[in-house]
């Protein structure tokens, strides 16, 4: 039944807002919200979401589904109802890399009527494929306060969420939270001094992300472990709704498609490397090159460090006592000038010290006997100068100590 193309969801976050998505504790028919249903068509196991109570009343309701083994978004179009039947389009893919102006392409039909408790029952129709389909009620959100009750207003809310800092649970986020809670693959490991750190992957994007498997002390990792994943989940929404854009309901009324829309965005040969880790830091490097339509893709290279025990970003300034917004303080800011390796990049006009200092940036890297050190480089640049991104000096805990402030000393030092 499956299609050999894939689909995803849309950009339209920046018209959509940020969209407020709480919990309701309330049974499944008492109000106008958009609804998640789990189940199979044939022997396929999809997550479906509705615009509405499906079998409601509600004139018009569109939805959009899922392959669990697949993640990316297929709407559903409505076409009628005829008293306790609704009947929907499954849309198909544009053909050849653009979609047609005359509207979405119809692939298979959906007719639903009620099943036993709050299920839904019914048949999935491509020519003269016929599976049936059965689906149960896992919950529903209240619908974004920018939210349209369209197939495109859902895929918008997913994309919302992606662009978000929310966390993603089954109760706020019924649809997203069933079709990213999966078994992911162990790819490597690595070891920091008597911690373990395996990197994961989604195998439906092949986005890469680490895990703390253990702490050399032997404290808990599940703080840490949920900030990571939190965040792996928000890049898999975002990589899944890119190849969704495949689809013309998805990609709204946006233009400056091409034949490569509807990929991963990139997101797939995007890589991660965790440079430290103990019971008080973690940092990692992240790097890659993102398109999901527009005019450029978004080149970057960013380090990362997270509190572990606490599950939040570190930046230098809750690090170290005199940086600021602006960058570092006259005494670290000299330091790292003396130590930059023998001057690189900084007689480039174009990258010079002098140029991006306020670039400056600190993460942390395993030294000799697997103690931390400290590397100062350029990043988080924008894509028109991602290029310059380097490291500039390392230095151990003891060359920066004075320069840390009391919170500092306590993540780094023993």
């Amino acid at each position: 039944m499956r299609s050999n193309t894939r689909s995803f969801m849309p950009r339209q976050a920046a018209l959509l807002g940020v969209m407020a998505v709480v919990a309701l504790n309330v049974p499944l028919s008492a109000s106008a919200n958009p609804m998640t249903f789990e189940g199979t068509v044939g022997d396929d196991k999809v997550i479906v979401e509705f615009t509405d109570d499906p079998l409601g009343g509600t004139a018009r309701v569109e939805g959009r589904f899922s392959f669990a083994d697949d993640g990316s978004d297929i709407p559903l179009i409505f076409d009628r109802r005829a008293a306790a039947t609704l009947v929907l389009n499954q849309e198909g893919p544009c053909k050849d890399g653009e979609c047609a102006d005359t509207g979405p392409i119809v692939d298979a039909v959906w007719t639903l009527e009620p099943g036993a408790r709050q299920g839904l029952v019914g048949q999935w129709r491509k020519d003269s494929d016929i599976r049936k389909i059965m689906l149960h009620p896992l919950g529903q959100r209240p619908r974004g306060a920018f939210e349209g009750a369209t197939a495109h207003g859902l895929a918008g809310a997913s994309e919302a969420v992606s662009m978000s800092d929310e966390t993603i649970g089954p109760e706020t986020h019924p649809y997203e939270f069933a079709k990213l809670n999966i078994p992911l693959e162990v790819q490597a490991k690595a070891e920091f001094n008597g911690s373990i750190v395996s990197y994961r992957v989604d195998p439906r994007t092949k986005f890469i992300s680490p895990r703390v498997d253990q702490l050399a002390d032997g404290s808990s990792t599940a703080t840490i472990n949920e900030f990571l994943k939190q965040g792996h989940w928000r890049k898999n929404l975002a990589a899944l709704g890119c190849r969704a854009l495949r689809y013309r309901t998805f990609r709204g009324e946006d233009g400056g498609w091409t034949s490569d829309t509807g990929s991963l965005g990139g997101y797939d040969d995007t890589t991660v490397r965790v440079t430290y880790v103990n019971a008080g830091v973690l940092s990692f490097i992240e790097s890659g090159s993102l398109w999901c339509g527009g005019a450029s893709p978004t080149n970057f290279i960013k380090p990362v460090t997270v509190d572990v025990q606490r599950g939040k970003v570190i930046s230098p300034t809750t690090l170290f006592a005199e940086w600021t917004d602006a960058g570092p303080g006259e005494k670290l800011n000299a330091l790292v000038r003396s130590r930059a390796r023998d001057g690189e990049g900084m007689e480039d006009s174009d990258c010079s010290l002098e140029q991006l200092g306020s670039y400056l940036t600190a993460y942390l890297v395993q030294g000799t006997g697997g103690r931390p050190e400290v590397t100062f480089g350029i990043y988080n640049l924008p894509t028109v100068i991602a290029a310059c991104s380097r490291d500039l000096a390392t230095m151990s805990i003891d060359e920066v100590r004075e320069q840390l402030t009391p919170e500092g000393k306590d993540l780094l030092t023993d």
